[in-house]
């Protein structure tokens, strides 16, 4: 944050600073001539200033808590692949029997993080496996995620015997997606999958 501020009064220190010209000569320029004459003695300072504004904003997301691991996380894992893993495997640690706060707040994550870089793959995806493959898979993951949405409703409405049911019919769309993936193979050429 100090970084950010420190940014921040050094750029708006200089953006403000006057030409130090005299006023004779100052009155006969253009506003081209004028902001060229700022930038002789001010351009360098000012983006000095912006650079740290930056930095400073960097700093800062990247010392909120837990940001770094999982940005560090998502480097190893981000194909389609391994996201779907990660999303059966958080699936299938999801403690319904423990407190309603801890298992909403997971399925909250897992759809708004994982679920969602998933689905951010469907170009990829749909020029390995074809357009009519993709839908069918997408289709699966949509009943996945809906499923997920309808658990966490239930946790929250307090509809506590609908919410083993949703996230078995999310574990079984999964599952039917994972099939899909497995299943599906490049023709050769690297061509998209005719399904």
């Amino acid at each position: 944050m100090v970084c950010f501020i420190l940014g921040l009064v050094v750029s708006a220190t200089y953006a403000a600073r006057p030409a130090s010209l005299d006023a004779e000569h100052l009155a006969t320029l253009s506003s081209r001539g004028l902001l060229s004459s700022w930038a002789d003695g001010a351009l360098v300072p000012y983006l000095a200033g912006l650079l740290l504004m930056v930095v400073g904003v960097v700093l800062a997301r990247w010392r909120r808590p837990g940001l770094a691991a999982r940005v560090l996380a998502r480097a190893g894992a981000s194909s389609p692949e391994a996201l779907l893993t990660r999303i059966e495997a958080a699936v299938a640690a999801l403690d319904l029997q423990g407190p309603t706060e801890v298992a909403s707040q997971r399925i909250s994550e897992l759809v708004e993080g994982e679920m969602t870089e998933f689905v951010e793959h469907g170009p990829a995806l749909t020029e390995r496996l074809g357009m009519l493959a993709y839908s069918e898979l997408i289709g699966d993951f949509a009943v996945a995620e809906r499923s997920l949405a309808r658990a966490w409703s239930a946790l929250i409405d307090g509809a506590h015997e609908e919410v083993p049911l949703s996230v078995e019919r999310a574990r079984a769309a999964l599952g039917r997606v994972r099939t899909q993936l497995e299943s599906a193979q490049s023709p050769p050429g690297g061509g998209p999958a005719s399904a």
